[in-house]
Order: C-alpha cells, then sequence, then structure tokens
C-alpha cells in the first residue's frame, strides 16, 4: 500500500473583505464526560473582480476582535494537503494585515 503524501504550504490572498465574522464552538463531552472546549472564527469573505465568497477559519481566539466587517486586506493562508486515495486539503489563517487607508 503506497504511503499518503502530507504537502504544507502559505498562499497570499489580496484584497479580501470581510463580509461576516462568527465564533464556531465545536465542544464536546468526552467518554468521560468532560467538556473538551474547542473554538475557532470563521470569516465570511469576498476577493477579486467577481467578489468570490470565501469562507475562511481562523483557529486563535485572540484574533476575534482584530477582525471587523468591511476590512479590506491580505491574508496569508497555511494550506495543508494530504494526498491519499483522493486529495483532502484544509485551509487556516496564520497572518492577516489590513489595507492601510488613504
Amino acid at each position: 500500500m503506497a504511503e499518503k503524501r502530507v504537502f504544507h504550504f502559505n498562499a497570499k490572498i489580496e484584497e479580501c473583505e470581510i463580509r461576516g465574522i462568527k465564533d464556531i464552538d465545536n465542544s464536546f463531552k468526552n467518554k468521560q464526560g468532560e467538556l473538551v472546549e474547542s473554538h475557532h472564527i470563521e470569516l465570511m469573505c469576498d476577493y477579486g473582480e467577481d467578489c468570490e465568497r470565501i469562507y475562511l477559519i481562523d483557529k486563535d481566539m485572540g484574533n476575534l476582535d482584530k477582525y471587523k466587517r468591511g476590512q479590506i486586506g491580505t491574508f496569508i493562508v497555511r494550506l495543508d494537503v494530504e494526498q491519499d486515495f483522493g486529495m483532502k486539503c484544509k485551509m487556516t489563517i496564520v497572518g492577516f494585515e489590513e489595507n492601510k487607508k488613504k
């Protein structure tokens, strides 16, 4: 059986406008009945001339107050691609820089 291959790389998404911000709660109880806290930020964004809609995930809850609806800037995202029988891709935010106001 062939071993799965995993690739990691960063990419820029420029001129991206934040259209919505959500605090996603994925908390659950484990087999011992203990609550396991799990949160992330989901950003709904538009980019490009055709205002393509994308959803981005930020695992750093400390950034929640950093994002504001209507902000335009550049996101740095980490892409984790796993090649096994098919392809899986996970994209998470590793940086954001708001465009300077003119």
